[in-house]
Order: C-alpha cells, then structure tokens, then sequence
C-alpha cells in the first residue's frame, strides 16, 4: 500500500488509504481510493502510469475542467475483462475530449443563471452563494477556472438585470425579468426540457414509452413529447407539429422496434438542426433497421428494465451537462 492526498488526476482530496490490486491476469497495478463529492464518497480506480502523475500535456492543461466534471458527476466508466472499472490516461483522455459542458461564454452564463434559479425557493427568495465568490472547489461545479472567473459572470448577471447581487452579505434573487428570461430559455432547444420521442404509436408499443422512456426522461426532469397525445391548431397539420416540437426540443429519442417510417425522417431531421439523437430498438427488430443508420451507436434492448438503464447511462453521459 501507499499513500496520496490528492488525486493525481483532478487535485481533488483523497479521503482512504489506497488498496493496491493486480488486474489484467497480473500484468498491472491498480490503485483505488475514495473522493469525496457533495458529501458522498466516489470510488476511484486508476492505473499505475495514472497512479505515478505520468500525465499527458493535453490532460495537464485540462485539468480544470476533470474537476469540474467530477465534481458534477460524470465521470468515465471503463471496465477490464474482469470488471474492475481501472481508468487509464487515454480513458481521461477520451473522457475530456467527448464529454458535454458548457464552453462559450454564452453557454456558461446560461448555465449559471439557471443554476441560480433552481436555488430559488419562490420568486423573490434571496439565495446565499458566497462559496461560489470565496471558494474555487465551488467555482469548478460552475466550470468556472477560479473564483475571479466566477465573480465576473456573477457581474454580467446582475449587469443584464438577471439578478440582483448584494456584495456586503453574498446573496442573490432572480429579478422579475430574470424570471421571464429563464422561462424564455426552457422553452429554447438546446436548453428546454423537452425530448420529442420518435416511435411507433402502435398499441402493443405503447409500454416502450410508459414504462420506459416517459419515466426516464421525467427522472432527469425531461419532459418526453410524442406528437400523438398533442393537440395542433386548426391551421397546422401534424406535420407542422413535428417539426414544430423538434425544434424545440433539446434532444431526440428514436425508438426503431417495428421500424415505422416516419422515425427515420425525425430522427434524421433533428440529427440536421443539430440535435442530439439516442437512438434504441429491441433486438426482434434490430435485424431489419435500414442500413444508413447501422454506423450509429443504438441502444439494443430485450426488456423495458434493460431500455430504461440503458437510457439513464446514456442520458447522463450524452445529454446532461
């Protein structure tokens, strides 16, 4: 055994004793300790070129946003052929290179600003922050590099009229026009909580989406829309609908099991508006899917238990920031 205090990897302070383990029939050390993230205790298991710092440039100069993303709860989750889940530098690597955050400035002062509006309790409530002006650990949940970086979207938020910030004491409330603008937000695409469901309507497929994605989907606070149980205006066809809701959504679900056509043209047109697609299909009718989306990672399930984890370990890894 040997001993750290910070994870080599995201600086973030161990808290155990690191057991030492062999795995790949013997061939390498693995190291395995605990961090500790929102008060809970997560498990980490790195290789021993990871163990000793041989760090790469690349992973060096983001280390910054590894914490932020640890911190957060993502975090990458390859297994061995024994099933240990040993992470090595090309899976930090692969890790920081694929994994979805807020990099703009627009994307981070978005997500800022509904981050403080989920903390508010009722409208008006003034809400406490001074770990995200005092405290860099709190800056990183943020993506934030420091606590300057911090302050400065504070500033711009309460420069915008978003909120209203009281620099003697470190509270905040949402402002009546922060309030309209956040509702604006939810209901745009990229940051809605809507996920338009592409599927079959038949009757015997009707559980795939109650007893499975609905309720997923609601897990993560998404609300999944099929077209079927909306209401068009007089003037718009069904059609108008669906690309309507397309374009609002933040992201699509496309279930092929019996392979209906028109999950094609909406899983193709919200992949063109920039939408990210799961797409899923149960095994009895994976064998016939078309051709041009075989290059596509779909979710194979046999059971709707199956469907359902498989939707939250993509939902968290692909869609949530």
């Amino acid at each position: 055994m040997r001993d750290i205090t910070v994870c080599p990897i995201t600086d973030i302070d161990v808290t155990s004793t690191i057991i030492q383990g062999i795995y790949n029939n013997g061939i390498r050390n693995f190291f395995q300790y605990d961090i500790i993230i929102d008060g809970k205790l997560q498990k980490i298991t790195i290789d021993d070129d990871t163990y000793k710092s041989k760090i790469s440039p690349f992973i060096d100069q983001n280390k910054d946003i590894l914490k932020s993303l640890f911190l957060n709860n993502k975090f990458p989750k390859p297994e061995t052929e024994k099933g240990e889940q040993v992470l090595q530098l090309n899976d930090f690597e692969r890790f920081l290179k694929e994994a979805t955050y807020p990099k703009s400035y627009e994307e981070k002062l978005i997500n800022l600003f509904l981050k403080l509006c989920e903390m508010s309790i009722y409208e008006g409530a003034w809400i406490p922050i001074m770990s995200l002006v005092t405290e860099n650990r709190d800056c990183y949940k943020f993506y934030f590099k420091n606590i300057e970086q911090s302050r400065f979207y504070l500033d711009a938020l309460n420069d915008l009229g978003y909120i209203k910030f009281n620099d003697n004491n470190y509270r905040y409330y949402v402002t009546p026009l922060g309030i309209i603008e956040r509702n604006k937000i939810l209901n745009e695409g990229d940051n809605s909580n809507r996920c338009f469901v592409a599927m079959s309507f038949s009757e015997e497929d009707k559980p795939i989406f109650f007893q499975a994605i609905q309720p997923v989907c609601e897990e993560y606070g998404f609300q999944a829309i099929r077209v079927d149980f909306l209401h068009p205006q007089s003037d718009n066809t069904i059609n108008d609908l669906i690309v309507a809701e397309l374009k609002k959504c933040k992201f699509c679900i496309a279930d092929f099991t019996n392979l209906k056509a028109g999950v094609y043209f909406e899983a193709g047109y919200a992949l063109g508006r920039g939408k990210k697609v799961i797409y899923t299909c149960s095994k009895k009718s994976k064998k016939d899917l078309h051709f041009d989306i075989n290059h596509y990672p779909i979710l194979i399930y046999e059971t709707l238990d199956e469907l359902k984890q498989l939707l939250r370990n993509k939902i968290e890894a692909f869609i949530l920031d």
